[in-house]
């Protein structure tokens, strides 16, 4: 389940530094099946983080589609077909909300429409059988070219349509906090954490209600997170039946209906803490160099500060050691982002 986020953080990370369209590194990204966009959060110069898209074979400038005074977005994820963007929406002192972005023009849902589908036909009316009239089979020769390929024909999704894309992004009345968005195969139902009592739990929600609520699935006390539908292929259409998760370190699914079990998983890692020191050491540093307000911070040297702290971080011998310089000693980094700590 890791490994897809990783690849798209890999593709996101390319982007952005392709794009650069404000002079800010992609924090954010997502794939849109058929034509290759890649949408990206960016915090923008007055702090606000927002999502961008580009077209992934370049050569196009990247296009911004939301435009909300976000503090930060969480769990960026395409609709199936490319039409839709989902993320959450959150300010520093609010929850975070369930935003849609439409790429392309909705039609809207209105209640005569609803009225009408009560005269629908619930069953296609029968018809009597007819007697096949035997047809004389042709002579033909054994084709020498490649067989015709049953896999399914790639969809190709729609364009986007960046005219007035500004007003078509709207806020789901979903009711609570949002995180670790995940959309099912066919783009109908989007699950995601919430917390209700104090305990964090998977909620679904369906996008093409009427009159949407949110539906509980699980209801246990443990941490969870990594929010992913398991997504099959049935009849040439995608359907998803239940949902992966992690819950205190186990691998757990759910099935829509709320049938739950964990599913034993065993592994074991080797970790270079000689490399691995650096490499946390460098994300912090590069983390405030890439979406501090300030871009002079406040007067201090940020490249000089990283030649000074990476000789000492190198030396440490092991992890109590190396986590308080990892945060480069906190005083120092309280004079340039006041409130602002690194985890």
């Amino acid at each position: 389940m890791g490994f897809r986020r990783r690849q798209g953080a890999i593709a996101g990370q390319r982007a952005g530094i392709r794009a650069a369209a404000d002079g800010w590194r992609a924090i954010g990204t997502g794939l849109v099946a058929g034509d290759n966009y890649v949408a990206y959060v960016s915090a923008g110069p007055q702090g606000f983080n927002n999502i961008y898209v580009i077209w992934s074979k370049g050569g196009l400038r990247a296009r911004q589609v939301s435009f909300l005074p976000n503090y930060a977005n969480n769990s960026l994820c395409w609709s199936p077909h490319g039409s839709f963007l989902l993320f959450g929406s959150g300010q520093r002192t609010e929850p975070y909300q369930l935003a849609r972005i439409d790429l392309t023009n909705r039609v809207p849902l209105f209640q005569e429409d609803q009225f009408r589908d009560l005269f629908k036909e619930q069953f296609p009316p029968t018809k009597s059988p007819s007697i096949p009239t035997p047809q004389p089979t042709p002579k033909t020769r054994p084709s020498t070219g490649p067989a015709p390929s049953t896999l399914p024909l790639p969809i190709r999704g729609p364009s986007i349509n960046f005219t007035d894309i500004e007003q078509r992004v709207s806020l789901m009345p979903v009711g609570m906090e949002v995180a670790d968005l995940a959309l099912s195969a066919d783009g109908k139902m989007v699950a995601f954490l919430a917390k209700s009592g104090n305990r964090r739990n998977i909620y679904i929600y369906p996008l093409d209600s009427r009159e949407p609520v949110p539906r509980q699935l699980t209801s246990t006390s443990g941490g969870k997170l990594e929010v992913q539908f398991r997504n099959e292929i049935v009849d040439g259409k995608g359907i998803s039946r239940s949902i992966y998760y992690i819950q205190n370190g186990e691998v757990h699914s759910v099935s829509l209906d709320g049938t739950d079990h964990a599913i034993p998983v065993k592994a074991e890692m080797d970790v270079d803490f000689d490399r691995e020191k650096l490499v946390i050491f460098n994300q912090a540093w590069s983390a405030l160099r890439d979406h501090f307000h300030d871009r002079e911070f406040h007067g201090l040297n940020w490249n000089e500060v990283h030649d000074r702290y990476a000789p000492v971080i190198a030396g440490a011998k092991d992890p109590p050691r190396s986590t308080p310089l990892a945060r480069f000693d906190g005083g120092r980094i309280e004079r340039v982002a006041p409130g602002r700590r690194l985890a």
